[in-house]
C-alpha cells in the first residue's frame, strides 16, 4: 500500500499487524480466532500506549472477483491518505450498483450477497466481520504480489472506539 505521511496517526503509538495463520484443522473452528484475538487484546492491555492498530486481511483467492469488488465497494472508505500499489480491479456491473445505490449498506446484506455469488456458499470472511464488530475503518483492497497475488484489505481501528462489551469478551473479563 502507499501512504500519505498524514495516514498513520503519529500523536498516538500504533501496532501493525502482520499476518496470522491458523492450521488448517481449526481455521474453520471458533477458538482459533478466540486465541488470536486474546492475544492480541492481552498485548494491548499490557502496553496501552497503543491506541491504533493497522493490519491487512487477506481475501482467499478462492473468492470470486465479483465478490471481492463487493467487499471492496461496500466496505472500503476511499481515502486520499492511502492507495494499493496495485490495486484491485474488477469491472462495475450497473444493474448490481443500482441495487447496492438502493439498500442501507448492511453487513448482513453483503454476507447474503457472498452467499449468492460463491459456488460454495461461503460469505464474508469471518475475520472481516470481527474487524467489523470492533469498528474497523476499512481503507482500501490491493493485490499482493508477495503473497500469491491475493487480495488484502487494508484496515486500522481505533482501540479506544472498540466497545467495552467486545474488549471485555476478547480480554476474557466477561465471565468467559
Amino acid at each position: 500500500f502507499n501512504f500519505s505521511e498524514t495516514f498513520v496517526n503519529r500523536q498516538h503509538h500504533c501496532l501493525e499487524m502482520g499476518r496470522s495463520f491458523i492450521v488448517a484443522d481449526h481455521q474453520k473452528s471458533y477458538q482459533g480466532l478466540l486465541l488470536l484475538f486474546r492475544g492480541i487484546y492481552s498485548f494491548i492491555r499490557k502496553f496501552p500506549q497503543y491506541r491504533v492498530f493497522y493490519g491487512t486481511v487477506s481475501l482467499s483467492r478462492q473468492y470470486q472477483p465479483l465478490s471481492v469488488a463487493l467487499i471492496q465497494r461496500w466496505l472500503c472508505q476511499p481515502s486520499d491518505h492511502v492507495s494499493a500499489r496495485t490495486a484491485f480491479d474488477c469491472p462495475t456491473i450497473p444493474q448490481l450498483e443500482h441495487h447496492l445505490a438502493a439498500r442501507e449498506p448492511r453487513l448482513e446484506h453483503l454476507d447474503w450477497l457472498i452467499r449468492q455469488i460463491e459456488p460454495d456458499n461461503k460469505g464474508l470472511p469471518i475475520l472481516v466481520k470481527k474487524y467489523h464488530s470492533f469498528g474497523a475503518r476499512f481503507h482500501c483492497v490491493g493485490i499482493d504480489r508477495h503473497f500469491a497475488d491475493t487480495p488484502g484489505l487494508l484496515l486500522s481501528v481505533q482501540l479506544d472506539q472498540v466497545s467495552k462489551k467486545v474488549l471485555d469478551f476478547y480480554q476474557g473479563t466477561d465471565g468467559s
